[in-house]
């Protein structure tokens, strides 16, 4: 109900308050609601990847056939970055820290780069009654030991680094039979590329004698969002007394596009217990009045109420 949605109401809400106050702002504003965000149907971020002007994957042209769209509706939904002067995006946390360290906002800084590899570890399939335990190459086992040295390493080495394991497969495994071979996706999170990779680089050195060789698939560079922007959402706070933490979004957003073609900006509220993507995903009306607050003196700042210039 939150995620992503509180952005667009956000728009709607500054759009009635400034009607009903005959604001005259010195630009037009719009409201966009992204299609795609999640990349459920055609693919991730797919509506403001369009906008910008990227190159859309094969995978993706077949899969807009299924919704009666072709190559050029793409091609025509590039904008003309200079009519823009910034976007704005309010979002929930969907992770616990604001709540946790009792905040009303996060400044968003930036997006985290995304790395991920495939692994396997390679042991010796045998019976699972008759090998004695000092016999074992099990599989299993080292792909557990791998990946807790992982989660502790990555830990060690930096706080706003994460790591996640969310597929795993014994490929023919069975009830009773050793795993003779493991495979898994490993998923890796932070502002920094390089440090993870020399994470990564450093585990593969430990377990070289198992065979584990993890595999790059995917690397999205991290977002660094306008500064500018970022030290006047800064100078809001402030001026409104709101408790806030600069931070940057450990989940992809619409907003790491439009930063490549226009001055981007974003601004968290806390989401109840860090939960998001869930029915449980909630902000209290409190925090979620703030970010509307916040919204309106942004754009308005922004668009000449407090004063406009170059």
């Amino acid at each position: 109900m939150y995620d992503g949605a509180l952005g667009v109401f956000a728009g709607i809400e500054l759009i009635k308050r400034i009607t009903r106050e005959e604001y005259d702002g010195y630009y037009s504003i719009e409201i966009v609601a992204w299609n795609e965000e999640e990349g459920n149907a055609v693919g991730g971020t797919f509506g403001s990847r369009c906008f910008v002007g990227e190159e859309i994957t094969p995978h993706e042209r077949m899969n807009l056939r299924q919704f009666g769209l072709t190559e050029a509706d793409a091609e025509n939904a590039k904008a003309d970055a200079g009519k823009y002067v910034l976007y704005f995006e309010l979002h929930i946390e969907q992770g616990g820290s604001l709540e946790k360290e009792g905040l009303q906002i996060g400044i968003v800084e930036g997006i985290v780069g995304i790395v991920r590899y495939h692994a396997q570890v390679i042991g010796e399939s045998n019976h699972a009654g008759s090998t004695p335990m000092s016999l074992r190459n099990d599989a299993m086992e080292t792909s557990c030991k791998i990946i807790c040295d992982l989660m502790q390493t990555v830990r060690e080495t930096s706080p706003e680094m994460v790591t996640t394991v969310g597929l795993f497969d014994i490929p023919g495994g069975a009830v009773n039979v050793i795993p003779g071979r493991t495979e898994f996706v490993i998923e890796m999170r932070n502002k920094n590329i390089p440090e993870m990779k020399s994470v990564m680089a450093a585990l593969q050195a430990r377990y070289a004698q198992n065979k584990f060789e993890p595999a790059l698939f995917l690397e999205q560079a991290e977002t660094s969002l306008d500064p500018d922007l970022t030290d006047i959402i800064e100078s809001i706070c402030q001026e409104e007394r709101y408790s806030y933490k600069r931070m940057f979004s450990g989940a992809g957003h619409d907003a790491m596009n439009t930063a490549k073609i226009i001055p981007t900006a974003m601004a968290f509220i806390p989401s109840i217990a860090g939960v998001s993507h869930c029915i449980r995903e909630r902000s209290s009306d409190e925090d979620v009045r703030i970010g509307f607050d916040l919204t309106e003196k942004l754009i308005c700042k922004m668009n000449g109420r407090v004063g406009h210039d170059n």
